[in-house]
């Protein structure tokens, strides 16, 4: 059985536009209303974060009751 030796793989360039600073520069309206929406974004993260763990605690809380006692089933 002859031995099969790998070849290296070769790179490929693409030709990609040059891009410069200049052109990821975005106009001043534009940055704010980016801020406005991740700002937003970010505290509906939040938000939801905490709500899971409001629920995670009333979980908690009702295994605990219905173990210990304080809650009956159908309470």
């Amino acid at each position: 059985m002859p031995v099969v030796v790998p070849q290296p793989r070769r790179s490929v360039q693409v030709g990609l536009p040059q891009v410069g600073a200049e052109d990821l520069v975005l106009d001043v309206a534009v940055q704010r209303l980016y801020e406005t929406v991740f700002g937003a974004l970010g505290e509906s993260e939040e938000r939801s974060r905490r709500a899971a763990e409001l629920s995670r605690q009333i979980a908690l809380l009702a295994r605990d009751g219905l173990g210990n006692g304080a809650l009956k089933p159908g309470d």
